[in-house]
Parts: structure tokens; C-alpha cells; sequence
């Protein structure tokens, strides 16, 4: 019997060592490095960029001289009707015989506008993928600080709906000392149960809400679930210095890229010459052959090729006027976001300023309370009812708090600045 009390400890000692969650602390500058280290979609746009780097030089490798070896062998008849020769008094048949031919050949473009054209528009796709990179990069850098707000104000929010529970607690249990002693009523004593009630309600579902907001925030830095997070403060303040809107400026590499492939489409009318020449042994066979060579200019003059490039032309121009319009449409939400945050940043400030009032006044009047309590003059019922209005109040001010921060985030990717966010590990 002995044995399996010990046996069942021991297991019950590994589950739980399984079931431990590791705990990392964590500020929004430590989340952010993390997101662009490890989020899915940075790592995808890297690859995208490195993509449109290889794709130059398949480009270039157009402009460059072409090599090749050729060996043939064979052993043939002919009919020399087929080329328009006869001997008399011989038979049209020769063979069979064998044929060697072994060259070097070489191929160079001398004159191709098109395909120079598809090397700077290989040049602008890169520039785009940049662009787009950059743009993906700021824009999971604002989700993840938003993440982040949100599952650092859901924990806080969580741990003060506690003073809630132990103030309607308290309350509950001196209500039933009440009822016993004929002071209230069952009508007073349900009441309490019901707020009790609540209050356990509220304290479920805050822990319910914050589970969710961490896991959504160790999601999107790639971290495991069964990790627990300690948040600690830092204040975001923006640069003075700004930079370009990342909407911008991927809008303007779309236009040069729309650019680069009318131009393409346009060339597809100029005429292309390619030098050419190879060097090598032809005869009967390897040991019984002689040296040849041939060199030589190729000029193509596209003349019709069924209305193919006039339908490329019309497409790349219609893209390219797509490309203005979207850029000229970004250009002006871009202008509306920088106006909307400002705004927004100026009304979160006076907010936290009022609930920052809040807060001290209800920490003097805590204080207060507190001396009474000691003085005799109030009982702990009093105090838990001010700690839980304290409570309130500390949620109210991290609740105005995380607006703010996140009016100066959205304000910093409007205006091209998440890259140089300046973040204070202090309170404002």
C-alpha cells in the first residue's frame, strides 16, 4: 500500500513539473526586436527580397555571352535530289558515311533594348519587394505593440477585478454575521450572494480575456503557449525625425515598376542583333577530321506577331495608370491617418490626465481610510470598498494609458517612424 501512495505522489510531482509554465518577462522594445526576428510573415518577406535579388540576375544573364559545346556524330545516307544535285552515269544515293562535328559556340547580344529594359525592371521588382518587406515589417511591428498593450492592460485588468472579489467577499460574509443577529434581512443577504456572484463572474472572465490576449501575443512572436509573461513598463515617445509613410513608399516602387514594364512591353517592336560565331573539328571522325569555324551577325525585326505586343503594351499602360492612382488614393489616407492620430493622441492625453487625477485622489483617500481604520473609526468593510474603488480607478488610468500609447503607435507608422520609436523603460 505504501508503494503505490509513493508511486502516485511521484507521478503527481511529474505532471505538474510537465504542466509548469515557464515565465519571461517582457517590455514592448523586447516584444518588438522579437517580432522582427521571428514573426512568420518578416521571415517570409526576407525571402521574397532575396527572391527578387536572384531573379537581376537572371535578367543580366541575358546581356552576358552564351557558351556552349556541341559534339555530334552520325552515320547517314543522302539522296542528292533532295538538294538539287545530280551527276549522270551516278546514282543519286551516297553513303552510308560517317559525319563528326565538335564546336565551341558563343552567342552575345549586341543590340537588345528589351532586354535591357527587363533588367531595370528587374532592378525596380527588387525595389518593390523592399518596399513591400519594409511595409509588412511595420505593419507586424503595430500589431505585435498592439498585442502587447492589449494583453498587458487584460493581465492588470485581471488582477485588480481581485479587490472586487475580496471587497463583495467580505461584504457577503458579514451580511450572513448580520442575518444572524437580525440586522438585515434574507432580501440584504441575496443581494450580497448576487453581487458575490457577479464579481466571481467578472474575475472568470477577465482571466479568461487575458489567457486569450497573451496567447494571441506569444503567437505572433513565435514563442511557445506554455510560456507565462511578467510585462514591465516602458514609455513610447516618437522621434522628432520623420520619415516616409512605408504605404508611400511602397506605392511609389509599384509606379517605377509599372514603368519599367511598359517600357519592356514597348521594346517588344525593336529590332535585336546577336553576334555569333563557333570553332571547332568536322569530318568522318575523330581522328580523320580538320578545323572550322564560322562567325557571323543575326538581326530579328519583330514585324507582326498577332497583335501580341500591342495587347502587352495596352496592359503594362493600364497597370501603370492603376499604380498612380493607388499612389496618389495612399498618399491622401496617409495625410488623413497623420491628422486622425494627432487628434487622437491630444484626446488619449487629456483622458490619461484625468484619470491620473483620479487615481491620486482615490490613493488620498485610501490613505485615509487607513488611518481611520487603525483610529477605530472605520471597519475593514469600509477599507476593501475603497481598495476596490482604488482598484477601479488603477484600471480606468492603465485603460487611458494604453490608448495613448497606442495613438503614438499608429501615429509613428503613419508617418514612417516605428523604426525609430524611442522607448523609456519609465512611466509617464
Amino acid at each position: 500500500m505504501k508503494k503505490i501512495i509513493v508511486a502516485v505522489l511521484i507521478s503527481l510531482v511529474f505532471i505538474q513539473g510537465l504542466g509548469a509554465k515557464e515565465t519571461i518577462t517582457l517590455t514592448l522594445p523586447e516584444a518588438l526586436t522579437l517580432a522582427a526576428k521571428q514573426n512568420p510573415s518578416v521571415l517570409i518577406s526576407a525571402a521574397r527580397v532575396q527572391m527578387a535579388l536572384a531573379r537581376i540576375d537572371q535578367a543580366r544573364a541575358g546581356l552576358l555571352p552564351e557558351f556552349n559545346g556541341v559534339v555530334a556524330g552520325s552515320r547517314q545516307t543522302r539522296d542528292l535530289r533532295s538538294g538539287g544535285i545530280a551527276f549522270p552515269g551516278t546514282g543519286p544515293e551516297i553513303g552510308p558515311f560517317n559525319s563528326y562535328d565538335a564546336r565551341l559556340r558563343l552567342s552575345l547580344s549586341l543590340f537588345d533594348v528589351q532586354m535591357m529594359g527587363r533588367f531595370k525592371a528587374a532592378k525596380r521588382q527588387k525595389e518593390l519587394s523592399k518596399a513591400q518587406a519594409d511595409r509588412l515589417k511595420e505593419d507586424v511591428l503595430v500589431l505585435v505593440a498592439h498585442l502587447y498593450l492589449n494583453a498587458k492592460q487584460s493581465a492588470r485588468h485581471a488582477q485588480h477585478s481581485k479587490a472586487l472579489l475580496e471587497r463583495d467577499q467580505l461584504i457577503y460574509t458579514k451580511a450572513k454575521e448580520q442575518l444572524k443577529q437580525g440586522q438585515i434581512n434574507d432580501i440584504d443577504l441575496a443581494q450580497a450572494k448576487s453581487q458575490l456572484l457577479q464579481s466571481k463572474y467578472i474575475v472568470t472572465q477577465a482571466k479568461q480575456q487575458a489567457l486569450e490576449d497573451r496567447l494571441d501575443l506569444l503567437a505572433a512572436l513565435g514563442i511557445p503557449d506554455n510560456k507565462d509573461i511578467i510585462f514591465r513598463d516602458s514609455t513610447v515617445l516618437t522621434l522628432n525625425k520623420e520619415k516616409q509613410s512605408p504605404l508611400i513608399i511602397e506605392a511609389q516602387a509599384q509606379v517605377a515598376a509599372a514603368k519599367a514594364q511598359t517600357f519592356v512591353s514597348e521594346m517588344g517592336h525593336a529590332p535585336k542583333i546577336t553576334g555569333i560565331a563557333d570553332m571547332g573539328y568536322a569530318g568522318e571522325g575523330f581522328n580523320d577530321d580538320s578545323r572550322v569555324y564560322s562567325i557571323g551577325l543575326q538581326a530579328t525585326i519583330p514585324l507582326w506577331q498577332g497583335g501580341l505586343t500591342q495587347a502587352q503594351i495596352k496592359e503594362a499602360k493600364a497597370m501603370e495608370a492603376e499604380s498612380a492612382i493607388n499612389l496618389a488614393d495612399v498618399k491622401q489616407r496617409v495625410a488623413f491617418d497623420i491628422v486622425a492620430s494627432e487628434k487622437a493622441i491630444q484626446q488619449s492625453r487629456r483622458y490619461l490626465a484625468y484619470r491620473s487625477h483620479d487615481v491620486k485622489t482615490k490613493q488620498k483617500e485610501l490613505d485615509l481610510i487607513k488611518v481611520q481604520v487603525d483610529q477605530g473609526l472605520k471597519d475593514q468593510v469600509a477599507l476593501k470598498k475603497m481598495i476596490a474603488d482604488m482598484a477601479l480607478a488603477q484600471d480606468d488610468y492603465d485603460q487611458a494609458r494604453a490608448l495613448y500609447q497606442m495613438a503614438e503607435i499608429t501615429l509613428a507608422y503613419a508617418k514612417g517612424s516605428m523604426n525609430e520609436l524611442m522607448l523609456l523603460n519609465r512611466e509617464k
